[in-house]
């Protein structure tokens, strides 16, 4: 992806919250950003709508809502990964590339104090080489787990 594609996905969003009347339609920032991603590689013609149902009903069947999962965590979770196997499908990218992206923005959200805006750089070197901060995680390098991380606005502004 481009930064045109972010600017041209920021647009799909603003159209979408202006629809709206400005209410908030996404729980999480990464749900409406997933969204207007997908509104946006569709409106390029990277996969008609048809090939976009055709990724993301086999998701939904074969990943269903897991027992005490949020619907929307399940139905976002499930977006995503149709998102990504139909854009590997297309070879746009790939399993292995989503995955170390993944990573390093884990990394870049444990190496951040609280508070502080995640930058994709703090992601490029090893937990734990970011100095003492304010926060308690568990850092766990090994872990594949794909869960987009939510970060909080800084307190207090």
């Amino acid at each position: 992806m481009t930064g045109a594609d972010d600017l041209a996905a920021a647009k799909v969003l603003a159209e979408i919250a202006a629809e709206a009347g400005g209410e908030p339609m996404f729980e999480q920032p990464w749900h409406a950003q997933a969204f207007a991603m997908t509104m946006h590689l569709a409106k390029r013609g990277v996969f008609d709508w048809d090939e976009w149902v055709g990724a993301f009903i086999p998701e939904v069947r074969e990943h269903p809502q897991a027992e005490g999962e949020d619907v929307n965590a399940a139905y976002f979770r499930q977006w995503l990964a149709a998102l990504e196997k139909l854009l590997a499908a297309r070879g746009l990218c790939t399993p292995d590339g989503i995955d170390d992206y993944a990573a390093t923005w884990r990394r870049a959200y444990l190496n951040t104090a609280h508070g502080d805006p995640v930058e994709f750089s703090a992601g490029r070197r090893p937990v734990g080489e970011h100095g003492e901060h304010t926060h308690e995680h568990f850092h766990d390098p090994r872990s594949r787990e794909r869960t987009p991380v939510a970060v909080s606005p800084r307190s207090g502004t």
